[in-house]
């Protein structure tokens, strides 16, 4: 309990109760590899993928398909408006850190079907050495 006082600010058990609960509640976001991506695009699946990382970061590639949308992180909750809730959204940024949160905030926002890239853009110069290293 000392961990959720110092992390929390929590004083007592009932306290830690609803931090418990709002964990449970939390949804799971699942991952796609790099692998199952590339079969998406080569089989010109219907899904959107957004590009979470900054605008500068783009200097140092994308992945290229027709699916592709550029939300920054900061920007996702204000324009969650221009993905579909009914399709599939898979986000990523460098190497996926950014791409799971992102995609944890469109599911609480109602979105059913998220994916974030494991290993994110990094993971994808398997696919594209022209991106570079960052």
């Amino acid at each position: 309990m000392n961990f959720f006082k110092k992390l929390f600010g929590i004083k007592d058990k009932e306290e830690v109760n609803k931090v418990h609960e709002v964990i449970k509640e939390t949804p799971e976001v699942k991952e796609i590899s790099v692998d199952d991506l590339k079969k998406k695009i080569d089989n010109k699946e219907d899904f959107t993928l957004v590009d979470v990382r900054t605008e500068s970061e783009l200097n140092y590639g994308k992945i290229k398909c027709k699916q592709f949308k550029f939300i920054p992180m900061q920007e996702i909750e204000s324009r969650e408006k221009e993905l579909d809730k009914n399709k599939e959204v898979i986000t990523y940024c460098r190497t996926g850190h950014r791409s799971h949160s992102a995609a944890q905030d469109l599911m609480e926002h109602g979105f059913k079907k998220v994916l974030h890239l494991k290993g994110g853009i990094m993971a994808w110069r398997k696919y594209d050495e022209s991106i570079e290293p960052y």
